[in-house]
């Protein structure tokens, strides 16, 4: 091991053990203005702490629903003979959970990242690689001397991958593994499908047959990239080659013309490839600055049906917009608007169409028959 290597070690040791330790003072019985200060002090001295933090968080949390046996006996015997010490008792249950694992709970070198309702955040993950986290959004984050690996549960993030051929990163989401070397590429996740779109760079997509008719022309994959290696398939990660990347395929079609079951789809810059919920993937070219808009605090619609608008403007905001009729969420809108101004956005629509807009109980209704005269 090199002096640096050992040196960040022990750097990322100390600042889990004082982040632990911070979570048992802000949770015990002498919190106090001052100590929050010092804590926000500790915090913002260096990008480390911050992120020790929100894993010992996790585990803190996780650990609330964790029956008490097999609990170090020291811990139960000052939980029940001081009760007002009770907080070193979780102090003594967080490091025995961190330190010891917790099988099926989180665990040290799985951090999670999230965002609330209208918060957008960029992680510096410790490859080097970047991430941006848009609007409610929940990434689970875990690298292995194999791969780096990230999982998509809820939301959209825009990934700036540091290059690496010989550490895959590997994002799944939607039942779709999205693997890349070295790129620039947006994932998102929803009730209504998954979506990847890549800006810059290569990357192939797992359990992505397409048709014809799904805009991806058909053609053979070369030698080297399929043949000689043998399909493997983890549980999470999908289909891997005998290198562990995810080969570059499209749709290959047999002499009748009849697309194949190819498992992997690969990118060009520009291209989306979406998989909504009950229908065929579907691969188009959207303007990549209409994609990657929220970066900018923006959201750009071109002719978006207004259904489709506010769903798109209540993703940003807890004072949700609601349609009153079908007949107003059939209407056509067009324009730039700022994430997070859904008052604004109805006063625009209510003033093209005439409609009624009213608030009530933390929502924003646009009814009335609408007119453009």
């Amino acid at each position: 091991m090199s002096v640096q290597t050992h040196s960040s070690s022990v750097g990322l040791r100390k600042a889990r053990a004082e982040a632990a330790a911070w979570v048992v003072k802000l949770h015990g019985p002498d919190r106090s203005p001052e100590l929050e200060a010092a804590f926000r002090d500790w915090l913002s001295a260096d990008g480390e702490n911050q992120r020790q933090f929100e894993r010992v968080t996790t585990v803190w949390d996780d650990a609330r629903g964790i029956p008490m046996g097999g609990v170090p006996r020291v811990a139960l015997a000052e939980w029940s003979r001081n009760p007002t010490r009770r907080w070193l008792a979780a102090a003594v249950l967080l490091l025995a959970l961190g330190i010891g694992g917790l099988s099926t709970y989180r665990i040290w070198y799985a951090d999670v990242y999230w965002t609330h309702v209208g918060e957008q955040r960029i992680v510096r993950l410790e490859d080097g690689s970047r991430v941006s986290l848009n609007s409610d959004t929940e990434l689970r984050v875990q690298f292995s001397t194999a791969e780096r690996h990230l999982v998509l549960i809820k939301g959209e993030a825009y990934f700036e991958v540091a290059h690496s051929t010989k550490w895959p990163f590997v994002v799944s989401s939607g039942g779709h593994d999205v693997t890349a070397v070295g790129t620039m590429f947006l994932v998102r996740h929803d009730p209504g499908g998954t979506a990847v779109t890549l800006v810059e760079g290569k990357i192939t997509v797992s359990n992505a047959v397409l048709s014809p008719a799904g805009n991806a022309a058909p053609q053979s994959s070369p030698p080297s990239e399929c043949s000689g290696a043998t399909a493997t398939r983890s549980p999470a990660l999908g289909p891997r080659n005998a290198h562990g990347l995810a080969g570059a395929v499209r749709p290959v079609t047999d002499s009748s013309g009849v697309a194949g079951a190819a498992q992997l789809v690969t990118l060009t810059p520009g291209e989306r490839l979406m998989f909504n919920t009950g229908s065929a993937p579907k691969l188009d070219s959207p303007p990549l600055d209409t994609v990657t808009a929220w970066r900018r605090g923006e959201v750009v619609l071109d002719n978006t049906t207004l259904n489709d608008a506010v769903a798109e403007m209540n993703r940003y905001e807890d004072h949700k917009l609601v349609i009153g009729s079908s007949e107003i969420g059939n209407l056509r809108i067009s324009g730039i608007y700022h994430i997070g101004d859904s008052s604004g956005f109805a006063r625009t629509v209510a003033k093209i169409y005439r409609l009624r807009m009213d608030e009530a109980q933390n929502k924003i209704y646009l009814n009335g028959k609408p007119s453009t005269d």
